[in-house]
């Protein structure tokens, strides 16, 4: 009798694990692979779809200053089919037909006079202490699973930014802020940064925005190597000093970021994330799980469920010939935006097979190339100083 259970319950098994091989198959080979089964494929949960709890108070927002949005058009798609469905705050600013936010924005470089229109539409249409997530055009949601609230400030917090993965930036495409005074300073410091900034190849406001966390939050006494710094940001000719110079910025930050304590642990150090002015302000760090964003070209645009925002997605860039050219994780680029209301949503992310990939390959892969971009700092900081001790003897000639 007992036999008899076992083989019974064996060859209920084997059934069950033909079922699932017979279905990764046919989802693998047939089948449309989106966030409803894409579990089947990649044999690990995907990230479970659940209600938002405070959409009311978060809102996204995107500027453009092109008329012809069309190389973004599908990144925005994703952007607002996601809005749609979870009812989030969304606005589209193209300055071209809407001049009403940047009347007093003096700024002649767009890049950083998007932050003052920014301010102005946070102060003209979003309730205070409202949260604003800005994004770069060119932002796509790969992952529809995933919920803001995850990511958006906590506690203290009232700036986030996240570090981008292949240089040594902090990343100024894309940060979360708080509809408050404090919002508003900080913005209208790096808006008109843009009038301090030296008449070289300066970097934009990607560069300058190192410039004002130090300006603004760094309390100890760095005037020295600041200044030394900048003299690099002075005589910089191309992109490669710029990389210097961000890395020679980027010691004066990383040194002067606070120790944070856990209640629970007072031994504990928070190593995910850089904290200035009392933990109100944060860097997520490349391999945090906090991190919303990264390119999309980062290996061979591959991804995982642990992805939400992938950057870089402009149309030109696909299939190109560019260094920053992009496979699609999507294999359709077209969205029916009619459906983004409904429960089949998640029909428009439908996934090429062979470019998703498990949570722990993806980390293993993101860690490599972390270490490989953190040799390069390394080796940048040293150039640095010695064509600071070029110029020193230069100058002492």
């Amino acid at each position: 009798m007992v036999k008899f259970i076992l083989l019974h319950i064996n060859i209920i098994f084997f059934f069950l694990y033909c079922n699932v091989i017979s279905k990764k198959k046919l989802i693998s080979n047939n089948l449309d692979v989106n966030p409803s089964n894409v579990s089947f494929l990649i044999e690990e949960p995907f990230t479970l779809k659940r209600k938002p709890t405070l959409n009311h108070k978060i809102h996204i927002v995107t500027i453009v200053q092109d008329k012809n949005i069309s190389d973004y058009a599908f990144a925005l798609d994703t952007v607002f089919c996601y809005v749609l469905q979870y009812k989030y705050n969304y606005k589209l600013i193209n300055i071209n037909e809407e001049n009403e936010y940047s009347k007093n924005c003096k700024q002649e470089d767009f890049m950083f006079q998007r932050h003052c229109i920014l301010s102005n539409y946070m102060i003209a249409k979003t309730n205070h202490s409202d949260i604003i997530l800005f994004l770069d055009a060119d932002m796509a949601i790969i992952n529809p699973n995933q919920l803001i609230e995850d990511y958006m400030q906590n506690g203290k917090e009232e700036i986030l930014f996240y570090e981008r993965m292949y240089n040594h930036e902090i990343m100024a495409g894309s940060y979360f802020i708080k509809n408050n005074r404090y919002g508003h300073k900080f913005l209208k410091n790096w808006a008109n940064y843009y009038f301090k900034k030296p008449k070289s190849f300066d970097g934009s406001d990607n560069v300058a925005l190192h410039n004002v966390l130090i300006d603004m939050f760094i309390k100890e006494d760095v005037a020295e190597k600041y200044n030394n710094c900048k003299k690099l940001w002075k005589t910089s000719k191309n992109f490669n000093d710029i990389r210097i110079y961000v890395a020679c910025l980027r010691v004066i930050l990383n040194n002067n970021s606070e120790k944070i304590t856990d209640d629970k642990n007072l031994n504990s150090y928070e190593s995910e994330i850089y904290s200035y002015d009392k933990e109100r302000v944060k860097v997520i760090k490349k391999l945090s799980k906090r991190k919303w964003a990264r390119d999309i070209w980062l290996e061979n645009s591959k991804w995982s469920s642990q992805d939400f925002f992938l950057h870089d997605v402009k149309l030109k860039n696909l299939n190109s010939n560019t260094l920053r050219t992009w496979n699609s994780p999507w294999k359709i680029l077209n969205f029916n935006i009619t459906i983004c209301k409904n429960n089949t949503y998640y029909e428009n992310w439908t996934y090429n097979n062979e470019l998703i990939k498990k949570r722990k390959f993806m980390k293993l892969q993101l860690r490599e190339y972390y270490f490989n971009v953190d040799n390069k700092f390394k080796k940048d900081i040293n150039q640095g100083i010695k064509l600071l001790s070029l110029k020193k003897s230069i100058r002492n000639a």
